[in-house]
C-alpha cells in the first residue's frame, strides 16, 4: 500500500450503516433545514453575482465529493486492490446537478440557463427529496460516502428552494415545460450509454436500461412488471407529473 492508497484507506473509515430516521439521518435533516433557512432568509433576490457564485460553488463541491466517492469505491483497502465498480459510474439522475450547475454559473440570463434552472428546481427537487427522505438505498458503512450523499441530495433540495424563493424560477406549469427538454435530453444520453455499454445490472444509468434492475423504489413498485417500452414511458411521465406537483407545492407556499 503506497502513500496515496493509505490516504484513500483513511478516507474509507467505516461506521454502523445508518437507517432512515436514525440519528445520522435526523442530524442531516436538521442541518439541511438550517441551510434552507439561511438560503431563503439571507440570499439577495436580484444579485446575479451571488446567484452565479452559489451555483458554481455548489457544483464544484458536488464534483469534488463525487470524485472522492469514486476513489473510495474503486479501492478496497482490506484487499489492497483496485477495481472500478461500473454500477457507480456518475451519470445517474441525481448526478446531473454537478454537471449542470457549473454550466449555469457560466451562462448569462437567457433561454438555455432558464431551462437548466427549471430542471433543477422541478425534476432536481424530486430526485433530491426522494433520496433524502428515504435514503435506505444510498446509505452504506463508509462515513465519508454517507456524508457525501446527504450533502449532495440535500444540496439539490436547497438549490431548488433557492430558485423558487428568489423567483428565478416561477412556480407554474411553464417551469415544467421549460425543464422537460432538459430531462428528455439527459434521459436520451443515459439510454444511449446503456445501449452502448450497459449490461442492465452493473451499468444501468437512470435505471432505464432494457432488462435492467429498476431500483427507484416507487417506480419499481409501480412499473417494473410492465413491458420495457411501457415502463420507459411510464418513467418519463411519472417524473414529469412529480415535477409538476412540485410547482403546485411551491405556488401554494408562495401564497401562504
Amino acid at each position: 500500500m503506497n502513500a496515496f492508497e493509505k490516504i484513500v484507506a483513511f478516507l474509507s473509515a467505516e461506521m454502523p450503516e445508518p437507517h432512515s430516521f436514525g440519528w445520522f439521518h435526523l442530524l442531516w435533516i436538521a442541518l439541511i433545514g438550517a441551510w434552507i433557512f439561511v438560503a431563503i432568509r439571507f440570499a439577495p433576490r436580484d444579485s446575479e453575482r451571488v446567484f452565479k457564485t452559489f451555483s458554481l460553488a455548489l457544483g464544484v463541491a458536488m464534483l469534488a465529493m463525487e470524485a472522492y466517492k469514486q476513489l473510495v469505491f474503486a479501492y478496497d483497502a482490506k484487499t489492497d486492490s483496485w477495481s472500478y465498480p461500473w454500477g457507480s459510474f456518475p451519470f445517474q439522475f441525481c448526478s446531473t446537478p454537478m454537471y449542470l450547475l457549473p454550466i449555469i454559473a457560466c451562462l448569462n440570463e437567457g433561454k438555455l440557463r432558464n431551462c437548466l434552472c427549471c430542471f433543477l428546481a422541478t425534476y432536481g427537487f424530486v430526485g433530491g427529496f426522494a433520496v433524502f427522505v428515504y435514503p435506505e438505498t444510498v446509505f452504506i458503512q463508509t462515513i465519508g460516502v454517507n456524508i457525501q450523499t446527504m450533502l449532495h441530495h440535500g444540496g439539490m433540495i436547497v438549490y431548488a428552494i433557492y430558485l423558487f424563493a428568489t423567483k428565478r424560477v416561477g412556480a407554474n406549469k411553464s417551469a415544467v415545460w421549460n425543464a422537460l427538454p432538459v430531462f428528455l435530453v439527459l434521459c436520451a444520453a443515459a439510454l444511449t450509454m446503456n445501449l452502448l455499454y450497459g449490461d442492465g445490472e452493473a451499468f444501468n444509468m437512470f435505471f432505464i436500461a432494457p432488462g435492467g434492475a429498476y431500483l427507484v423504489p416507487i417506480v419499481d413498485f409501480l412499473f417494473s412488471r410492465l413491458p420495457y417500452i411501457v415502463y420507459l414511458f411510464s418513467y418519463l411521465i411519472f417524473f414529469t407529473v412529480a415535477a409538476y406537483l412540485v410547482t403546485l407545492l411551491f405556488k401554494l407556499l408562495q401564497r401562504k
